[in-house]
């Protein structure tokens, strides 16, 4: 027994103190340690030690009483980025309830709310451009002295989907029950304009239940792609289904283990979306009127990452990093341009232009971010070139930022900086779990995974966090939306509009 808590004791610390490993490696592999050690334990405690039967006994009778009291105190909801439970008191409200910091006001008078003027738009996953980069506001950093104000708070359905907005809506996804929902929200209310049900349900005791993806909107339509891979087209006035088209489905392929989970991209005329169907059609668009299929591309199966529109060397690209690795496809046609392997991982980070001949990708479970060389033959043909690839950036969730030769991003759940040149860690700090970022203006704008908005300034020095405050309570994935001032937030049960204080 004492040479397997040796061996047990040796492999841990190996582990943990003299590998680099992701933080979900970890702490996998340190259940494997406890899973042949404690049943070991068990029988050596029961057959092989020396204690007296009485002994013996009251020690299962003691390790029994503490599984029960536990159970009955504590419950388990799902698991956080690393995979480690969330445990909490049963009798602890689902619904976070108010914060004490920002202050409960509203700052419209409920007889201006109709005359409001429209919002700038934040009409899809990682808004305007896509990218995650907004132009501003001008974000006051110094939220003690002036805090946000909270517009509206209301409960919701399950799931981890963002919201888009755009005039005065903000919509999202929501499981009810065994539906699920579109729900159109007043943007500066919160009050429910309109819900669109229909039949599908994604459940997963340990990545949660529900849509996990953000509408894409146009003046007259709202598209979304729902956790069992429905594919809805809406008309913004009233929610009434346009079309609908079950893409999996469509494309032969299966649900991905946590639910499907890409948002659809607005392409010319078109609705683009993953597919991962094995002969030919791992990204698929559909006429955005009719929902009829116009193209299909490639062969990898289904990721979690959504479709992006990048340009190289002038050539626009409909890039898409699957379960396999990234590919780019033609956007007249979906024809495979060029595609780079991976690791079989789940990918969800999106790929990320460096230049006109760059791009960067980046993945969790110890992959880490790689950057590729894109040049252009004499013939037409591309070719692809890795530059280097480094562990110091594993985006497991989140996008990542670029400034000044630096990239910057959430390396396996903390905030990190590398260098572009060569993949360098410069410095990693600021335990912010697998959040969500976006670059508004000069600032970085974090939603933390415990649902904490903090406004960071990173450099190369470091990380420059200028402020923060608590909008949430519990694990939060949901992808912010920042429409002018107000940021709207959102978990799996509760979502909330702040009213951010600007220059």
């Amino acid at each position: 027994m004492l040479l397997l808590c040796g061996v047990a004791a040796a492999r841990w610390v190996q582990i943990w103190v003299f590998r680099d490993y992701d933080t979900q490696f970890k702490l996998e592999h340190s259940y494997t340690i406890l899973r042949v050690w404690g049943p070991a334990m068990l029988v050596w405690w029961t057959l092989l030690s020396r204690l007296s039967w009485r002994t013996r006994v009251a020690g299962w009778v003691c390790l029994a009483l503490s599984a029960g009291l536990f159970t009955a105190a504590f419950r388990v909801r799902g698991i956080d980025g690393n995979r480690l439970p969330i445990v909490e008191f049963r009798w602890k409200s689902g619904r976070s309830g108010p914060t004490a910091s920002p202050p409960h006001t509203n700052g419209f008078p409920p007889a201006n709310l109709t005359e409001a003027p429209p919002l700038p738009a934040f009409p899809r996953f990682l808004g305007p451009t896509g990218n995650g980069i907004l132009s501003g506001p001008t974000l006051v950093t110094n939220w003690t002295q002036s805090p946000p104000v909270e517009l509206w708070r209301q409960p919701v359905g399950e799931g981890w989907a963002g919201f888009a907005v755009e005039g005065s809506d903000a919509i999202t996804l929501e499981q009810q029950g065994t539906d699920e929902a579109i729900v159109c929200r007043v943007a500066r209310t919160g009050a429910v304009r309109w819900i669109q049900r229909y039949p599908a349900r994604y459940e997963n005791a340990s990545a949660g239940n529900g849509p996990r993806s953000v509408p894409t909107l146009d003046a007259d339509s709202c598209w979304t792609t729902g956790a069992t891979g429905v594919l809805t087209c809406v008309a913004r006035r009233d929610g009434r289904v346009l079309w609908q088209v079950q893409v999996l489905r469509d494309a032969g392929s299966a649900q991905p283990e946590w639910g499907y989970s890409p948002s659809p991209l607005l392409h010319e005329g078109w609705i683009v979306v993953a597919a991962g169907g094995p002969d030919g059609a791992s990204l698929v668009a559909y006429d955005k009127r009719t929902g009829r299929r116009v193209w299909a591309g490639g062969n990898d199966p289904v990721g979690y990452s959504s479709p992006v529109r990048l340009t190289f060397d002038g050539t626009p690209q409909l890039l898409l990093f699957s379960h396999v690795g990234v590919a780019a496809h033609d956007p007249r046609t979906g024809q495979i341009l060029w595609s780079h392997r991976t690791a079989r991982i789940p990918n969800v980070t999106l790929p990320m232009a460096i230049d006109d001949h760059h791009v960067l990708v980046s993945a969790g479970y110890g992959y880490g971010a790689e950057l590729l060389e894109l040049q252009r033959t004499n013939q037409g043909a591309w070719s692809v070139k890795p530059v280097w690839r480094s562990i110091r950036m594993k985006s497991k969730f989140s996008n990542l930022v670029m400034r000044d030769g630096h990239l910057y991003g959430f390396d396996d759940g903390t905030f990190a900086c590398i260098r572009l040149s060569d993949g360098e860690r410069v410095w990693k700090e600021g335990r912010y779990g697998h959040g969500q970022l976006l670059q508004v203006g000069a600032v970085t704008l974090v939603t933390t995974e415990s649902g904490e908005v903090v406004l960071l300034d990173p450099t190369p020095a470091g990380p420059g966090e200028r402020t923060r405050f608590r909008a949430l309570e519990g694990k939060t994935w949901n992808p912010p939306a920042l429409a002018g001032d107000l940021l709207f937030l959102r978990h799996d049960r509760e979502a909330v509009c702040f009213r951010l204080p600007t220059r």
